[in-house]
């Protein structure tokens, strides 16, 4: 496989993946909430954006996953939410008592979309350059243009 086709699958793949996400997190709230004795994490997703939520004060085991497609859940453009998510992060507000504070980090579906086809490109730009220098190096030493070593050569 050529790193231009590794590239293409890698790209293809998250296009596919993250591409349903979204179009799923725009129809559909999902939750995913673990909890044990160092605290709580949960993972939301819903009108194109990701949540990940930490309650330090939780001291169980435990975990649910919910599915809801109630439109009052959800939201949607007359609320003001963005079908494109939106960036946040900071302590979780309306949280009472406040001696440990909540934590959270927000952002759209589309920025780790962002994050791995930059860094499959980058790779592949990275992996192309290095074996086109051991190629350049081959022919220079006077060896067979594909890179192999032939019984006349050793």
């Amino acid at each position: 496989m050529t790193y231009r086709k590794l590239f293409l699958f890698l790209f293809l793949t998250a296009t596919l993946v993250l591409g349903a996400a979204w179009y799923l997190s725009l129809r559909t709230y999902y939750s995913a909430f673990v909890s044990s004795p160092a605290g709580a994490c949960a993972l939301d997703m819903n009108r194109g954006g990701i949540g990940i939520f930490y309650f330090p004060s939780e001291t169980s085991w435990s975990h649910t996953f919910q599915s809801i497609t109630d439109e009052e859940r959800i939201g949607g453009p007359d609320e003001g939410t963005s079908p494109w998510g939106e960036f946040g992060m900071g302590i979780m507000p309306n949280r009472m008592p406040v001696s440990t504070p909540d934590r959270y980090v927000k952002f759209p579906v589309w920025c780790p979309y962002l994050i791995i086809v930059g860094s499959a490109y980058a790779l592949t730009r990275t992996m192309e350059g290095r074996s086109a220098r051991q190629l350049e190096k081959t022919l220079a030493a006077g060896g067979p243009p594909d890179g192999t070593i032939s019984s006349r050569s050793v």
